[in-house]
């Protein structure tokens, strides 16, 4: 059963066209190009490339997508450093 939200999943889904294919999944997908763009993943838990780094919207529209369907986190600097 899908836990993201409609506008999420329709996201994911234009980039993402769900062919059904079970080795090209919109999961395995997401998660191969957040690895192609420097994120690491360790026990289901994404890293950023660096500890700054706040890249693009559609990073964070990946990671919501694996958050939310698929029980992945991820692990980003704060927005202020003072504030965790």
């Amino acid at each position: 059963m899908s836990q993201t939200s409609d506008a999420v999943q329709a996201i994911i889904d234009s980039w993402f066209p769900n062919d059904g294919s079970p080795h090209w999944s919109q999961d395995h997908l997401a998660h191969k190009l957040l690895l192609m763009k420097g994120w690491t993943e360790h026990d289901c838990k994404f890293y950023p490339p660096t500890p700054t780094y706040y890249g693009p919207r559609e990073d964070y529209i990946l990671l919501k997508y694996l958050r939310e369907e698929w029980d992945y986190d991820f692990e980003i600097a704060p927005l202020l450093p003072q504030v965790k």
